[in-house]
């Protein structure tokens, strides 16, 4: 017995996504600028639906053939904690528009570890700007959350090691003047940190030696300038006690404002009265305390050139992957790094530290003892004791990580310029006074203009002016944030003088402050498609024109043969009245038979016409009282043949139809299964509905009769007067009149069948609600 092959549904979720990325751009930025390990879309019409994509499942350690595209699937599995606080983030979002949907939430993976995952979403608004949809993107941040508690641990870790050596930390706002300092820093000086009060910028001046506090004001200005790369100072701060105490003073500034000026300073100060040697110690500390995503650990290292001898903290060992007790030289150290570029230029920055007293500060690929290649940051810093460099200390910090990520991102950058260069749409970046600032090949191609006569242009220049005003319009809503975004059909002029068609989307891009920068346009070039549109346009006109004079001429046809067939088969009768005894001879039945079967032709031929022609009401029927109906009215010839009639259709399915053609056609099909039945079995039907959810009814009739050899008859069997079994009742009519009812209900029928086993045919209709 046939079955019926049915294919894996597309969900409804994704297949929306798909189209908003094709018809907003908005989506497709978003997308793309965002690193993702994971994408998922939510109803937020209906909560309980929501797609994820495959990344988002196998980030989290989970097969996406089996996780449901359901939004509890994630909510069992996301920390108790972050769930709510994503659920407020989702509300603040959607009502508010500007409020960011970006956070770090926790999941637990399929085998209990945890994922840390940071989540950002955008709403999609419908034209009252109510959220309907959610888009967000996964990010993976696991290793960077455990290089942070690493990270954290190692500047506790410090900041001990710090105090320890009597190092102070100190912080100074510039736009308030407010300085804070450490305990030990406060104590340095011979004072609490309550004693000492709220200290800013004016009464710290008064701590310091007159004779110092000159050049300390034009050293730090210089800095805040950027005239000088770093601040290092020493100065005398006044004690408490009133004797004055050498200070070696270093910060950076950690922070500036959109005009690039510094707003903020962090530092360390110690004491250097007895123990100037020390002054390069913490050099770098900065680099420890400054919150960074991107280090994962720091190791320090130092060369004695006095003593010819080479140290290595465990980290720079841990580094190295080298075992604990691995004794360095400059040597050595030297042939870690890998050959060729990397193992040059340290060779040369190392040199220039011992012979020009220059520091270092770069990222090179070493060689571990494992084999395993890594990027790192080495710095090195040059001690000078009388005006020669006695050693060199530095620290060495794993930046691998970080360093492949911005390759990617590099990468990624050129993708985007590939693409943006030579897409087969015309791209293009237009500045708010409507001059062309990039432009791809395609619009060049397009509009006939070199690049660099198209720079000289505006946008306005070459648009046809019954366009422009429109086009302006909605730039300058796009410009006043009245709309994200704009998508028009509009003209443009060639070079050559000829109009272009094209259909132009824009979006705006912002700056961190959200004002305009410029303007991203796409542009297709449709002038093809719409005179194609048109042609097929004014081809319809005719098709509708002809089709009219068709029908009109096969009503005419099957009306004047009707009635010539009839006149025909009534002067046979006459004459069989009149003069019996000439029409007993073999050539009069043969006219008669030959009467009928024109009749009946054009019997057939009036029904086709008139399912052709004939606008019928199409009305909500019930489907399981009109199979019923029809099945008992062949219940005597059901009976008779001992046939097997089961009727599996669910009893609340209603389609929308023509009463007289549904009942035609289930009768058609139902004794069309009984007339070619088998006669090696009992014969069997089973006539069965499915509703899949598509607006489609599928009623199927499966039986278990003679088959049809569709690979020579596939083609032919909806067709009119085709036989396909030596069966003398047979006229080939039934199946193309119920192919043409189903069609003129905007249905279909297909058929599948084996011979010898059975046929299965689909009738499909359109579903109506219960």
């Amino acid at each position: 017995m046939a079955n019926l092959n049915t294919s894996p549904k597309t969900h409804y979720l994704e297949k929306e996504l798909n189209d908003l990325i094709k018809s907003e751009k908005s989506i497709f930025r978003f997308i793309t600028e965002n690193t993702t390990d994971g994408i998922w879309f939510w109803d937020l019409e209906k909560p309980s639906e929501e797609w994820m994509n495959s990344d988002f499942w196998k980030t989290l350690g989970y097969d996406p053939k089996i996780m449901p595209h359901k939004s509890a699937a994630w909510q069992n599995i996301i920390h108790p904690e972050d769930l709510k606080s994503a659920t407020e983030n989702l509300h603040l979002h959607c009502n508010n528009p500007n409020y960011p949907y970006d956070q770090i939430v926790r999941y637990t993976h399929q085998f209990g570890e945890t994922v840390w995952i940071k989540c950002k979403g955008i709403a999609i608004r419908d034209e009252n700007g109510n959220a309907i949809r959610m888009l967000g993107m996964h990010e993976n941040i696991s290793e960077l959350k455990e290089t942070q508690i690493k990270l954290n641990s190692q500047i506790e870790l410090n900041q001990h090691i710090m105090e320890s050596s009597g190092i102070g930390s100190w912080k100074w706002e510039i736009v308030t003047g407010k300085i804070e300092i450490s305990d030990l820093l406060a104590n340095l000086i011979g004072y609490s940190k309550i004693e000492i009060g709220d200290l800013n910028f004016e009464n710290w001046q008064r701590l310091l030696h007159k004779d110092d506090l000159k050049r300390v004001l034009v050293e730090l200005n210089l800095y805040l300038e950027g005239v000088t790369e770093k601040l290092e100072l020493e100065w005398r701060l006044k004690h408490k006690e009133g004797h004055w105490m050498w200070i070696l003073a270093k910060g950076k500034v950690i922070s500036r404002n959109s005009n690039g000026f510094p707003v903020a300073v962090i530092g360390t100060q110690q004491d250097i009265s007895n123990r100037k040697r020390n002054e390069i110690l913490l050099t770098r500390y900065k680099s420890l305390i400054e919150t960074t995503t991107n280090v994962s650990s720091i190791g320090s290292w130092e060369v004695n050139l006095d003593l010819t001898a080479s140290y290595w903290s465990d980290v720079t060992k841990k580094i190295h992957e080298v075992p604990y007790d691995f004794e360095s030289t400059v040597e050595n150290g030297i042939n870690f790094y890998k050959e060729g570029e990397s193992r040059d230029k340290i060779s040369t920055l190392f040199n220039d530290a011992i012979v020009k007293a220059k520091q270092f500060d770069d990222v090179f690929e070493i060689v571990t003892a494992k084999g395993n290649i890594k990027y790192v940051r080495a710095i090195g810093v040059p001690i000078v004791k009388n005006g020669k460099v006695v050693s060199v200390n530095g620290l060495f910090q794993d930046v691998d990580s970080e360093t492949r990520l911005n390759q990617k991102l590099k990468l990624k950058e050129e993708q985007f310029r590939q693409t943006f260069e030579f897409a087969a749409i015309g791209m293009a970046i237009v500045g708010l006074n409507g001059k062309w600032i990039q432009v791809n090949k395609s619009i060049t191609k397009m509009l006939g203009y070199t690049e660099a006569k198209l720079m000289q242009l505006t946008f306005e220049d070459i648009t046809h002016p019954e366009d422009l005003k429109n086009d302006l319009d909605l730039l300058d809503k796009l410009v006043n944030r009245k709309i994200e975004a704009y998508k028009m059909e509009k003209r443009y002029f060639h070079k050559d003088g000829s109009t272009i068609w094209a259909s132009l989307s824009v979006s705006m891009v912002r700056n961190n402050s959200g004002k305009p920068k410029h303007l991203v346009y796409q542009i297709n070039n449709i002038t093809e498609a719409n005179a194609a549109t048109k042609l097929s346009q004014e081809s319809l006109i005719k098709l509708e024109d002809q089709n009219k004079r068709l029908m009109n001429f096969a009503h005419i046809v099957s009306h004047n043969l009707r009635s010539h067939t009839s006149n025909f088969s009534m002067l046979l009768d006459i004459y069989k009245v009149d003069f019996p005894a000439q029409t007993e001879n073999e050539v009069f039945p043969m006219l008669v038979e030959a009467s009928d079967s024109l009749i009946e032709t054009i019997d057939h031929l009036n029904q086709v016409v008139q399912i052709q022609s004939t606008e019928e009401k199409m009305e909500s029927i019930h489907l399981l009282p009109v199979i019923k109906k029809v099945v008992h009215s062949l219940k005597a010839e059901i009976k008779n043949l001992d046939a097997d009639v089961q009727v599996q259709v669910k009893n609340n399915i209603r389609v929308f139809a023509v009463p007289a053609y549904l009942e035609s056609i289930v009768l058609n099909i139902i004794s069309n299964a009984l007339r070619y039945r088998s006669d090696q079995r009992i014969p069997q039907l089973i006539i069965s509905s499915n509703d899949d959810n598509s607006g489609t009814i599928k009623i199927v009739f499966e039986d278990n009769g003679l088959g049809i050899d569709l690979s020579k008859n596939g083609d032919k069997i909806f067709k009119l007067y085709k036989k396909f079994h030596q069966n003398a009742e047979a006229k080939g009519v039934g199946l193309y009149i119920t192919k043409n009812q189903c069609e003129a209900m905007n249905g279909s029928i297909q058929v599948m069948s084996e011979v010898g086993i059975g046929s299965t045919f689909v009738v499909s209709l359109l579903r109506t609600q219960n």
